[in-house]
Order: C-alpha cells, then sequence, then structure tokens
C-alpha cells in the first residue's frame, strides 16, 4: 500500500490535529489526512511498512502513531522513553517492532499493540535542542545504531555528532565513534558509511566495532559533506557542498567512478533511478534524475 500513496506532512499550527496528507501516487487524487499532534514541527518522511504508516511527532515530542494505510485509522499512539526529541525524525520498522530514538532511551514498540517492549537507556545523549535528523538504522546484529544527541534544527548539514551503536539483546550502548560526523549514514553488509568535515572524510566504519575500515577524501579541499549517504552493492553514494560522487566498493583503493556538479539530497527509485535533490549548485532547488542501468 505504502508504494501506492504519497504522504506529506505538514505544520499548520499548534495543536492537535496536524495532518499528513495522503495522495494517490498514480492519479495525484487526494484521498485522506493523518492527523497527529505537534507544534511548529519539522518533520521527517512517514514510515510506509506492511499495512502501516508510522509518524513521530507529538505536542511535546516523544510520541508515535501508526495508522492503517488503506484506511488511515489511528490504530495506536505511544509515547517512548522520553520527550528529548520533538521533531525531525521518522522510526524504523520491521516485521514485529517500531523503533523510536527518544533522546535519552532507545524505545522499541510491538509493531502491533503499541505496547513498549524495551526502553534502552542512552548513555552518550547530549543536548543540542528539540530537533533531530533521520531515525534509528537497523543494524545486522539485532541492533541499532543512531546520532546519540539532539540538534537545533533539520538542516543540509547537521551539526557533528558521533554515532553509537545499541544492542537489542543486551539492552546498552556498545560502541561510540571516535569522530563526529555530519551527514545522515548509510549501512550495508556490516559497514557504516557516513561522513564528516574539518577535514572533508567519508568514513567506512565496522557496523560490530565503530571503527574505521578505510576513509576516502574529496579531491578538493575547500568542498564539505551534505545530505545523505547511498550504499549499493558495488558504490557508495555521497554528496558534498559542490559535487555528487559515486566511490567504488569493489576497488580496493575505493576511488571516485564518477561524479556529477549536482550535490544534494539523494534516493534511488525502484526503477534504478538516482534522484538528487539539488542544493547549492546553480540554478538551486530543482530535481534531477540519474539511470544507473
Amino acid at each position: 500500500m505504502g508504494g501506492q500513496q504519497v504522504y506529506v506532512s505538514t505544520m499548520v499550527s499548534s495543536s492537535g490535529s496536524n495532518p499528513t496528507y495522503v495522495i494517490d501516487a498514480s492519479t495525484g487524487q487526494y484521498l485522506r489526512r493523518l492527523d497527529t499532534a505537534a507544534q511548529w514541527s519539522n518533520f521527517a518522511p512517514p514510515t510506509a511498512f506492511g499495512d502501516g504508516i508510522y509518524i513521530a511527532s507529538g505536542y511535546y515530542g516523544g510520541e508515535v502513531y501508526d495508522f492503517n494505510a488503506s484506511t488511515g485509522v489511528l490504530r495506536w499512539n505511544k509515547y517512548g522513553g522520553s520527550t528529548s526529541i520533538w521533531d525531525g525524525q521518522t522510526p524504523a520498522v520491521d516485521e514485529g517492532n517500531v523503533y523510536y530514538y527518544s533522546g535519552l532511551t532507545i524505545d522499541v514498540f510491538d509493531r502491533t499493540t503499541g505496547k513498549i517492549l524495551k526502553s534502552i537507556p542512552n548513555p552518550h545523549f547530549t543536548w543540542g535542542g528539540y530537533s533531530y535528523v533521520g531515525g534509528p538504522i537497523l543494524g545486522s546484529n539485532d541492533n541499532v545504531i543512531v546520532f546519540p544527541s539532539s540538534f537545533t534544527l533539520w538542516a543540509e548539514q547537521q551539526p557533528p555528532s558521533p554515532l553509537a551503536n545499541f544492542s537489542l539483546t543486551s539492552e546498552k550502548a556498545t560502541w561510540k565513534s571516535q569522530n563526529v560526523y555530519s551527514t545522515v549514514p548509510a549501512l550495508a553488509k556490516g559497514v557504516v558509511y557516513v561522513a564528516r568535515n574539518a577535514p572533508a572524510r567519508l568514513d567506512a566504519l565496522s557496523e560490530e566495532t565503530g571503527q574505521i575500515l578505510w576513509s576516502w577524501t574529496p579531491p578538493t579541499s575547500s568542498e564539505s559533506f551534505i545530505g545523505n549517504l547511498i550504499a549499493t552493492d558495488n558504490l557508495v553514494f555521497v554528496s558534498s557542498n559542490t559535487r555528487l560522487y559515486a566511490i567504488s566498493l569493489s576497488d580496493p583503493a575505493h576511488p571516485s567512478v564518477w561524479q556529477a556538479d549536482t550535490p544534494g539530497f539523494i534516493s534511488i527509485a525502484s526503477d534504478f533511478t538516482l534522484l538528487v535533490a539539488v542544493r547549492g549548485a546553480s540554478p538551486t532547488n530543482r530535481l534531477v534524475a540519474y539511470n544507473l542501468r
């Protein structure tokens, strides 16, 4: 169902009924609205999974909503372990659970009932504002990776923060990165790809230990990384403030094998199209598509 609909979260007024609009992906027809509580929030996209739409919101933050994707009926809304995060994030979801970063805790909800199953303390939490950037990353070893801080706003280049890994089995933090990072990471095949600035480096971190496996440096010293990363079987895509790069994962030297003057936020569609919401280059505020086949 999620693939047949488009969800657009909006901030209308400080109230208990701010709408996420549901639009038919084929026709553009308005279908319904999903109301959540919020006050002047900057929303991340909802998470669509199975027959559910999951939204992180709350009038004072800290609340997760589960709506039926077909009908728009609210099935449950529950608070996590704290209200340290008010906006700018999205939950992670799998077959059984919903995962939410509340700042002071990593919260795990039963996907069917909304019952909170675990609330793992975050010893690395650093206060930086009520906002966040992204959401929990579900790992391959029953683990969750997050930025363990909060931020002042949702931006293309977040304030530098370490990454932290939490074991869902032992219910505790197991590592924190030695460096601080400024982009939304990507995880693939046991490796976390994330970029830092001052100086600019793309680091490949071990998912198990957090140690740096290798790094890549952009060709121009004045460049700084922005946005998010995407990892595929053989490439990792990363954007600086001036260029978009594809870095080889199959070549042990990890060279840049392609670049374009269209920096920005990136995603890959189901038809192997690379989509770039261009930022900083001229003209700005445009959407560019590349065929990856």
